[in-house]
């Protein structure tokens, strides 16, 4: 299990209302959910923290984000098929994880690459190249994906309390 914690805006000429440093902060909150390694992503209009688990490649190579060609891919999850992949695509990838296959079907199929995969996941890509956010969860919402949209800003996470952390005025569930 992963865990990560971002905000977005596509208005790059207006400011975040959460920094990097909130961010990095509130990644405490979800230590639990990856102990083994912890980055800070950010850019003018976005700031991403990510807590691996290292399962399938405990190796440095294996470090996300995966960054190919403006886009960025974080991934909290299993890709069951990602040897098929790798093989059917010609992918070599740089590591040994299972996730790196989707950077490389995002650039090849874009969006639609989500119906190549068979596993549990939740993925967030950030592609500079259109100054867009997807967020993705498998079929079963497996892997936690919760999301909050305020001032034009998305606030996303793996889990409620490190959005909280970020937004304490979000509402849910009644508190």
């Amino acid at each position: 299990m992963c865990g990560f914690l971002g905000v977005f805006r596509a208005n790059k000429s207006v400011e975040l209302s959460i920094t990097g440093v909130e961010i990095t902060q509130a990644m405490d909150v979800i230590k639990h959910r990856g102990p083994d390694d912890t980055s800070t992503t950010s850019s003018v209009n976005y700031h991403i923290g990510f807590n691996r688990l290292s399962i399938n490649d405990l190796s440095k190579s294996a470090m996300q984000p995966f960054v190919l060609d403006g886009v960025k891919v974080f991934v909290n999850g299993e890709i069951y098929n990602h040897k098929d992949i790798e093989n059917k695509e010609s992918i070599a990838p740089a590591s040994k994880s299972d996730c790196e296959v989707i950077i490389h079907l995002y650039l090849k199929y874009g969006i639609s690459f989500i119906e190549r995969l068979n596993g549990m996941f939740a993925i967030v890509i950030i592609d500079d190249r259109s100054n867009e956010l997807h967020l993705i969860q498998d079929r079963f919402s497996v892997k936690p994906l919760y999301y909050y949209i305020k001032n034009d800003e998305v606030i996303f996470g793996s889990e409620i309390k490190a959005i909280k952390k970020i937004a304490p005025d979000i509402k849910v569930d009644g508190t």
